[in-house]
């Protein structure tokens, strides 16, 4: 995540390997060719994170600003837009005869924000959670303006200014009213804006969670830390490849949507002409070091935006046929239509089976087809 850049459709993922002497050495890896911006990026980042020096936090968020605003933009929207929906969503009255317990256990990382926040002093547990999150949808909007008049000029935010947002959305990502809501009666046709908005906090909450490891890792190698591109060279791998797709939108949209989404024009009305005739599809980056790293790194991968349902079905697949043990971290589990098969294993029909009834959410949005259409 530290290095993703936030080009649109560019997704980044690292695996990493433990050397003698406690060296660190990591292979990355996009779901295209690296261009310069992603290789600008990795150099700036490794070199900044081997720099001996103080305010380590500062100096590396400085660092990936300096790359990753427009990415850091992006995520910032989507909280304020959730968290807008949120706080005027009338969430407050559903709380009043929650059991509250603790500041401290209700809303994680208390004493963190009321230093930040004089407002939280003395108020109670649903007033401090109301309080924080309406902060959090000020300094957000406020931040998306502000880069929305900067106009390719340098970014006017300072370190500390992000940190402060990404700080806020890391612990309330972690408060668990979110529980206590999707388990209220009255947000059973809600559960999944609560769920993603969960996750776009935890998302932009990832910055402050990534520095405190980082910091870790650093001290625990002395800054003994190389890293590399992989090289795309195994069979099955495509990259940004043009695919004109077999069937018409109707028919994929007739035939092959599930049954709970009833009649398709009540869903998609206008929208059909939208479905696009061809697409482009790539090898997801965690496929790509999955088939390429050697066996002596840890079978942990870290991606940028998650891991898409496409591919944690197919590394479950692929585990057990292989009799290895990939894991990867938490995502929405959203369908990604530009996710290519690799079409080298027998299991990848299991795969594709496994994600055709997402077929109708990933068309509804922009009428996508779906990876297999052609």
């Amino acid at each position: 995540m530290a290095l993703s850049t936030g080009e649109r459709g560019k997704i980044v993922a690292a695996v990493m390997e433990e050397r003698s002497l406690r060296a660190i050495h990591f292979m990355l890896a996009t779901n295209d060719v690296p261009g310069s911006a992603d290789r600008s990026a990795a150099q700036r980042f490794f070199e900044a994170l081997c720099l001996p020096g103080e305010r380590f936090e500062a100096h590396m968020m400085d660092t990936m600003r300096s790359y990753a605003m427009l990415r850091i933009t992006g995520l910032a929207e989507q909280v304020a837009k959730s968290a807008k929906k949120f706080v005027g969503g009338g969430f407050t009255e559903l709380l009043e005869k929650y059991s509250w317990g603790r500041h401290e256990d209700e809303l994680p990382g208390f004493e963190i924000m009321r230093k930040k926040l004089q407002d939280l002093e003395g108020a109670s547990a649903l007033e401090c959670l109301m309080i924080a999150f309406r902060h959090l949808h000020k300094s957000t909007s406020e931040f998306c303006e502000s880069a929305d008049k900067r106009d390719g000029s340098p970014p006017s935010h300072s370190a500390g200014q992000i940190n402060s947002m990404i700080i806020f959305a890391h612990y309330l990502s972690r408060a668990p009213v979110f529980s206590a809501l999707i388990d209220h009666p009255a947000c059973q046709g809600i559960t999944l804006f609560l769920g993603s908005f969960r996750y776009k906090l935890a998302m932009l909450g990832r910055y402050y969670g990534c520095l405190e490891r980082l910091k870790a890792l650093v001290r625990y190698s002395e800054r003994k830390i190389s890293w590399e591109w992989c090289s795309d060279t195994d069979t099955g791998i495509v990259n940004h490849h043009p695919v004109i797709m077999k069937r018409s939108y109707l028919e994929v949209i007739r035939t092959d949507l599930p049954a709970w989404m009833g009649n398709p024009e009540t869903y998609f009305g206008t929208e059909c002409p939208k479905y696009r005739e061809k697409m482009v599809v790539s090898t997801h980056p965690a496929l790509r070091l999955i088939l390429l790293a050697p066996k002596t790194y840890l079978k942990l991968i870290g991606c940028s935006d998650g891991v898409c349902l496409s591919t944690e079905a197919w590394v479950k697949e692929y585990n057990v046929a292989e009799k290895t043990d990939w894991d990867f971290g938490p995502s929405l589990e959203e369908a990604d239509p530009t996710f290519a098969l690799t079409h080298a294993y027998a299991f990848e029909e299991k795969v594709y089976s496994k994600v055709q009834n997402l077929r109708g959410i990933s068309i509804s949005n922009v009428m996508w087809p779906n990876d297999r259409d052609y």
